[in-house]
């Protein structure tokens, strides 16, 4: 660890001590470079320093004219050599058996301790008091020369903020090949300026530190900057050039992913254990091993969210607010005057609001309080904590009475946003298609091209092939088109994927690859697409039918996704409920954050619908309206109740475990008809033979199948459900529930066709009953061909590539027999 850089508190250990990386694979670094100054003299530093300066200069050719040139190559060798005396001489000074010993000590005291330039001093006024502008340039390049000759080396945290521009100096003077090698390909993976720029610096930075070439820098060496930076709160960006810097060097070979992984923990807070808990609160004895011994008990029956959520309320929000106003209280039993202060303190803010989650901490209090009573009858240990609850029954009695409020204004929501969701989806579409074209004419105009914007001529920006579009106006704005058409379009597939399956924010994320599932009915070659839903709020695991419109917008997802590659690639995705990293997958919402695919956060999300929804501008009751994601969970359910989907059945859509919570997103109907509903379900499966609610036999199952085979029409298929008749007597062209095949298109015109010909002899010939039926049937085929053509205009079809999954034979038996989902109650 560098001197004077404290460890930040919970940080995930290095990765390169949890797995010990194999010896026979692992790659060998190579020692760093003797400090072969440590012992040197101040002058003959100096006139090293000197030299070095004047053999840059002839390399670069630094003045305008030969005549010059001697006379300036001299001035800055001199200034430079000016410099590093100054230094050396205030170094010399110091305690230490080496220079770089004694310029640690200038280093922790000059470093940055804090987020950008906390406690970052200027180390020029250390050295010199006082010092004016050419000697504090001198100072700076007296050090840079030193620092390339490895006299010293300062740590990341004193380089933190101060650009030197050591690479190209360190490169050329050790490694000059390699470090043109790596320059290269900085330049050809990363395409924007600015970060490639800021990459560039990383390397610089860790040959100043450790005195090595490039080649001989290792995945412990970014692991250990990483590390070291870690505490100081950098922003994002700083450490991610870490992670740029890895991906290069291990594009070019020169470090092994294999066996040293790179922490993708970094940034985020892991699960801490009970003991990190109640640690970040200041809780003496003996009451701190009371609630450490309590949540350890309560951990195993609550998610890591919850859990984590008991502790703030019991620790912070309830003990801690209580002993800063009674620090002598011997014991858990509280007054009544001292409990009814507490409770005034939770229930109403500061500025006087009712707080609207009091009722949720008063009854975890009150479950701490009943449960030290009960285990102290289990458990000496609890008895002499166990006390009168300071909570009474009555003061969380109105839980049941602030839900039904709750519930209320939630299906008053429903009803004022249902009606006008067609508009935001509505202004998704248009934002991507006109994002779309707005880039399509960008990037056909090039770089330097003029395009017209709203009758306003835009110059477009786009500094390599592969690099994104900017467009800049006269009046010295820009836009960026690659993040808008990125945006529009993960906006529309969002909003559309929400509203087809009423899943939640979490359960979208979650979504992959895998995640479509084919099922292919074995009599035929009728494949089904399924949707399956991993357990994410209530555990429960369940499988959505994919309808048309929802395999295109997947479709759309798979394509973008896939970057032009086969497969799409494999990511790990933060859990920010449970705080830990899940396994690598391919995720289905992933956006490309310059080179790197990452998956879609909740904030994310959310920030896109918000957006969708402020460009849409929708007013209802004289406000604008924002839509939240469960808004299309709860609309979802208001549509499938609305349309005659039985309660029980939406239960299971939804992953409830209840269908009383289900029933609360019935926003429009009246409770009479769901409770008629429910009593005639029940009645039936009362009146019905138990002898039905069995395994389908053979013979069943091929007669159940056999509905779906003969549903092939000439024209595509047909809808029907399973044991109902044909309404139409087989005269399909009339029929609703036809699901006409686009590659049937051209046979549907000859029949359109061939039916204006009998139309025409029919009225030829008088037969007036036969042109009535004709035109029936000549609209309905009408009817169908529009059909066609409005599901072929949008984009041509995109393979999905579907994962090939053996699906188990109890499944297909579940799926297909007669207590499936098509089959009669």
């Amino acid at each position: 660890m560098i001197a004077g850089v404290k460890q930040g508190p919970r940080r995930s250990p290095n990765p390169l001590l949890e797995v010990p990386p194999d010896p026979r694979s692992a790659p060998i670094g190579e020692p760093p470079l003797p400090m072969r100054w440590a012992a040197a003299t101040a002058d003959e530093i100096q006139q090293a320093v000197e030299e070095h300066q004047l053999a840059a200069c002839e390399r670069t050719g630094r003045g305008n004219h030969a005549s010059t040139m001697t006379r300036e190559k001299r001035i800055w060798a001199a200034g430079s050599g000016r410099g590093a005396r100054a230094m050396l001489d205030y170094l010399a000074a110091l305690p230490g058996d080496t220079w770089n010993d004694r310029w640690l000590l200038l280093d922790a005291a000059t470093s940055a301790s804090g987020r950008r330039r906390a406690g970052h001093e200027d180390w020029q006024t250390v050295v010199q008091p006082g010092c004016a502008r050419p000697l504090r340039d001198s100072l700076t390049a007296g050090l840079t020369v030193m620092v390339v000759l490895d006299i010293m080396r300062p740590s990341y945290a004193w380089q933190q903020g101060r650009q030197l521009g050591l690479f190209h100096t360190i490169g050329e003077y050790r490694d000059p090949s390699n470090a043109a090698i790596i320059g290269a390909r900085i330049d050809q993976l990363l395409g924007s300026t600015t970060l490639s720029k800021r990459v560039r610096h990383t390397p610089g930075k860790i040959l100043a530190h450790t005195g090595k070439t490039i080649r001989q820098v290792t995945a412990e060496d970014l692991l250990t900057m990483d590390a070291t930076l870690a505490p100081l709160r950098l922003h994002s960006s700083h450490r991610r050039s870490i992670e740029h810097l890895w991906r290069v060097l291990m594009d070019l070979g020169w470090i092994s992913y294999e066996t040293v992984a790179w922490p993708v923990q970094r940034g985020h807070e892991p699960q801490l254990s009970a003991e990190e808990l109640i640690d970040r609160y200041d809780l003496r004895s003996p009451h701190r091993e009371l609630f450490l011994e309590y949540l350890k008990q309560r951990r195993p029956s609550l998610d890591y969210s919850t859990w984590r959520s008991h502790a703030q309320i019991l620790v912070k929000n309830f003990w801690l607010d209580i002993t800063s106003r009674h620090p002598d209280l011997p014991s858990l039993a509280l007054t009544r005057d001292i409990a009814d202060e507490w409770k005034q303190r939770i229930r109403v803010r500061q500025d006087g609001e009712l707080r609207v989650g009091h009722l949720n901490q008063l009854f975890i209090v009150r479950a701490f309080y009943l449960d030290l009573a009960q285990w102290a009858l289990e458990d000496s240990y609890w008895a002499p904590w166990a006390c009168a609850s300071p909570i009474s029954r009555h003061e969380v009695a109105g839980y049941a009475k602030l839900r039904r409020k709750q519930v209320a204004r939630t299906q008053q929501r429903t009803r004022q946003i249902a009606p006008v969701l067609p508009q935001l989806l509505a202004q998704a579409r248009k934002d991507r298609h006109a994002s779309a074209a707005l880039l399509a004419a960008a990037t056909a105009a090039g770089h330097g091209g003029s395009i017209s914007v709203a009758s306003d001529t835009w110059t477009v920006r786009r500094a390599r092939p592969t690099g994104q579009v900017r467009i800049d106006s006269a009046d010295h704005k820009s836009r960026n088109l690659s993040y808008e058409e990125d945006a529009a379009f993960w906006s529309w597939a969002m909003i559309e994927t929400f509203r087809l399956t009423g899943i939640r924010c979490e359960e979208l994320l979650e979504l992959t690859h895998v995640s479509i599932v084919p099922y292919r009915i074995p009599s035929n070659e009728e494949e089904i697409p399924l949707l399956h839903i991993a357990p994410s709020k209530t555990d429960e695991e369940r499988l959505l039918v994919a309808g048309p419109e929802l395999v295109h917008v997947l479709s759309e997802i798979i394509h973008r996704v896939r970057g032009g590659h086969q497969d799409i690639p494999l990511t790990p995705r933060w859990d920010p409920h449970d705080h830990e990293w899940g396994p690598t997958l391919p995720h289905l919402f992933a956006k490309y954050w310059g080179p790197e695919l990452r998956p879609i956060s909740p904030g994310t999300v959310w920030t896109l619908i918000r957006r969708c929804a402020e460009r849409a501008n929708i007013i209802v009751d004289g406000e604008q309206v924002h839509f939240t994601t469960h808004d299309f969970h709860r609309i979802f359910a208001t549509d499938a109740l609305a349309s005659g989907l039985p309660p029980h059945i939406l239960q299971v859509l939804l992953g409830h475990k209840s269908i009383a919570t289900t029933q609360g997103y019935a926003a429009i109907y009246p409770q009479d008809v769901i409770r008629h509903h429910r009593t005639w379900i029940s009645q039936r499966r009362l009146t019905r033979p138990s002898e039905e609610y069995r395994r389908p036999t053979p013979a069943e199952r091929e007669e159940f199948e056999g509905h779906f085979v003969k549903r092939k029409v000439s024209l595509g298929s047909c809808g029907r459900a399973y044991g109902t008749n044909c309404h139409h007597e087989h005269a399909c062209l009339r029929c609703a529930l036809l699901r006409p095949d686009l590659e049937r298109a051209d046979r549907l015109r000859e029949i359109i066709t061939n039916l204006h010909a009998r139309i025409t002899e029919a009225e030829q010939n008088n037969w007036l009953g036969e042109v009535e039926g004709l035109k029936v049937s000549l609209a309905g085929a009408q009817e169908k061909l529009d059909q066609m053509e409005r599901s072929t205009a949008d984009d041509g079809p995109v393979l999905l590539g579907l994962p090939k999954i053996n699906a188990p034979s109890d499944m297909a038996a579940d799926e297909t027999g007669p207590q499936g989902r098509d089959h009669p109650h």
